[in-house]
């Protein structure tokens, strides 16, 4: 009996162990996928951000005629959804308005490291047409 008692207590030490690697792999692995999958929804939110900006300021402008107005109506969208406003044109002979934005990823390293920075940081132009 003593010699049994002894491999489980042998064998509790290696579970132990193996238990706190796989712990310590998970929290590895989801923190790998938390950083990646901000930088990816980063991609894909900006444009969209930029987009309906655009089609804002330029329903803005199709009533107005008022380059500051629709232009403070695509800064505004774009602060508000966490962007950072860059440019705003409107081209009155191809009937079209253009909004350039910049999106930083929330992420605990990737906008902390000098190199990887440039993966953080999104920029888009995204235009939309003047509405008649």
């Amino acid at each position: 009996m003593t010699t049994v008692r002894r491999v489980i207590a042998a064998e509790a030490g290696q579970v132990s162990a193996w238990l706190v690697k796989m712990l310590l792999a998970v929290a590895v692995v989801g923190f790998i996928v938390l950083e990646g999958g901000s930088l990816v929804f980063n991609r894909l939110q900006a444009p969209d951000i930029a987009a309906t900006a655009a089609q804002e300021a330029g329903l803005v402008y199709s009533n107005s005629n008022v380059f500051e107005a629709a232009k403070a109506t695509a800064e505004e969208y774009v602060t508000k959804n966490g962007g950072e406003f860059v440019e705003f044109k409107v081209d009155p002979v191809g009937r079209r308005v253009s909004v350039r934005m910049k999106k930083t990823a929330k992420t605990f390293v990737v906008k902390k490291i000098e190199r990887l920075h440039p993966l953080a940081v999104v920029e888009v132009t995204e235009s939309a047409p003047l509405r008649t």
